[in-house]
């Protein structure tokens, strides 16, 4: 597997990411050191990258998911800290 997480290239990455159209769901994985001091959550959206099985991995503070609708949570490139990549 192949895990991205430098910002710039994330954001080329995200440019060939096709969404399997499931949408992002929460993984519930507690997260180490900073990330769990700042009470994030972490979702995941599946899909691929040309034409290999990857996941996008979004990262929000708690006060970014209130809502109880999830679409309207920010699922943007400012959010995504891995993608991991089927080799």
């Amino acid at each position: 597997m192949i895990s991205i997480t430098n910002q710039n290239d994330i954001a080329a990455a995200m440019e060939q990411f096709q969404s399997d159209m499931q949408g992002a769901f929460p993984t519930g994985r507690t997260l180490p050191g900073q990330w769990a001091q700042a009470n994030c959550q972490e979702w995941q959206e599946n899909g691929a990258i040309h034409g290999k099985p990857a996941r996008v991995m979004y990262l929000f503070e708690n006060h970014e998911c209130e809502s109880e609708d999830a679409s309207k949570y920010p699922f943007d490139s400012n959010h995504v800290f891995r993608i991991e990549i089927d080799a």
